[in-house]
């Protein structure tokens, strides 16, 4: 378990150099401890592990903030909250270049590449709050002009390195977009969202920020994204390559901006699963130009359908004499699945059942918070949502918490092991907590050997 130390050791030493808002400075509890503290609260998953080790702390004299996260003195909840609302996300950075810098040393991303040294990076925007009393200075705000009343959210664009070969995920750090001016009245049907969600996306490339990823990105997108504009974005940096995903909402979205386009033209490949009686229809067609653009660009479409492999139509059943429609079981649906997609990577009927796979990571792995949530990495651990940057940073670290657990499931033998007893990654969090909430260890080494 030597690498989980050096990734602390990572985040404490830029912990050491953040800027300390608190007015009394010679108060007790280090600027590094607070932020060890609330690391700390999320590794482990749970409100109350704090708690705990102070009472192994009075009970022990030692406990497994000191030992495992070098915490010399555990701060109260007041003030972590009081320290984070003060600090700019964007600080913690540094933390994530240095961790994923290492993993690169150590050969574990090379096992995300594909395609002749290219990564897949899945980029997607998420609204992880919404309340419409409780706000902060950096809340985004909404109208409904409607219903006349105001909602303030935070939303955050999440990236992430994945693979269509492993389940493991590692998270970039979020940014979080927000309104220019959050005292215009902005009517709820108009997606500021999204063009908040692509200028931040824009910085994000032309600033380089990603230049620490040496491979070329293919970025897996929203729907929004297909416009000439974004697509000459993503390929003037490094000749990145694109596949955007285009739900069945916005179908006639991305369609209309699609000239001369004709489904009878695209090249279709059927494939049957008997086992499991479903057809697979594959169609393509290359060199498609948009129409939003004087210039346009130039577009390859593939699509994939699932639907039953059925040998005959379902024949209607006759009704009982005493039939209740409240009382009858209900049928199995006949569901017809349909997946499209966008790019600027060359399809052909040798690519395309590749590239369809590629593109449906968008389900399977989401870089939005939910997914993360979904994963027991929650957002609310009892710190409440602030004043100025407390719910921004409070994210920022719940995606640091889950690119230190990944990292060290892909490059640690014994924390594998562990991992592999457990269904899930939220399961092994827990199994740890409860260890480090009533025994103290010397070190996570120790801790992953005691049974």
């Amino acid at each position: 378990m030597g690498n989980l130390n050096q990734y602390i050791g990572y985040a404490a030493r830029v912990f050491e150099t953040l800027p300390d808002p608190r007015i009394d400075t010679k108060v007790p509890t280090a600027i590094s401890d607070i932020w060890l503290a609330a690391l700390s609260l999320y590794f482990m998953q749970s409100a109350s592990w704090l708690e705990s080790q102070e009472t192994l702390l009075r009970a022990a004299g030692a406990s497994n903030a000191q030992s495992l996260f070098n915490i010399k003195t555990i701060p109260t909840k007041k003030e972590i909250m009081e320290v984070l609302d003060k600090t700019k996300p964007e600080l913690l950075k540094p933390i994530f270049t240095s961790i994923i810098t290492d993993l690169y040393k150590q050969g574990a991303i090379d096992a995300f590449t594909i395609l002749d040294n290219k990564i897949m990076i899945s980029v997607a925007g998420k609204i992880f709050y919404k309340s419409k009393t409780e706000s902060c200075e950096n809340c985004n705000l909404l109208y409904h002009l409607k219903l006349n009343e105001k909602e303030y959210y935070h939303t955050a664009l999440g990236m992430t390195l994945c693979s269509p070969n492993l389940k493991e995920t590692i998270a970039l750090p979020p940014t979080f977009p927000q309104n220019v001016d959050p005292k215009v009245k902005i009517p709820y049907h108009v997606h500021d969202k999204q063009i908040y969600e692509f200028n931040y996306f824009k910085h994000i490339l032309e600033s380089k920020e990603l230049d620490y990823i040496k491979q070329v990105p293919i970025f897996l997108c929203d729907a929004f994204y297909t416009s000439t504009k974004v697509i000459n974005l993503i390929k003037s940096y490094r000749n990145s390559n694109y596949i955007i995903h285009c739900y069945n909402d916005s179908y006639r979205t991305w369609l209309a901006l699609i000239h001369t386009f004709d489904k009878s033209q695209a090249v279709t490949l059927t494939k049957l699963d008997f086992a499991n009686k479903l057809k697979y229809e594959y169609s393509f067609k290359n060199d498609i130009e948009l129409i939003d653009d004087d210039n346009p660009a130039k577009i390859n479409y593939i699509c994939l359908t699932i639907s039953p492999l059925l040998n005959k139509p379902p024949e209607k059943i006759a009704q009982p004499p005493n039939y209740h429609p409240l009382r009858r079981k209900p049928k199995p649906s006949i569901k017809v699945q349909k997946y499209s997609f966008i790019t600027d990577l060359e399809v052909n009927e040798t690519t395309i059942e590749f590239l369809i796979s590629l593109g449906r990571l968008r389900y399977s792995v989401d870089t939005g918070f939910s997914s993360l949530n979904n994963r027991g990495y929650n957002l609310d651990l009892g710190l409440g949502h602030g004043q100025e940057n407390l719910a921004n940073v409070l994210s920022t670290i719940k995606a640091l918490s889950s690119l230190i657990h990944e990292a060290e499931n892909l490059t640690d033998e014994t924390f594998k092991k562990l991992r592999r007893q457990f269904p899930t990654m939220k399961k092994t969090i827990e199994h740890i907590c409860h260890k480090t909430s009533h025994t103290t260890f010397n070190s996570f080494a120790q801790l992953v050997k005691h049974k």
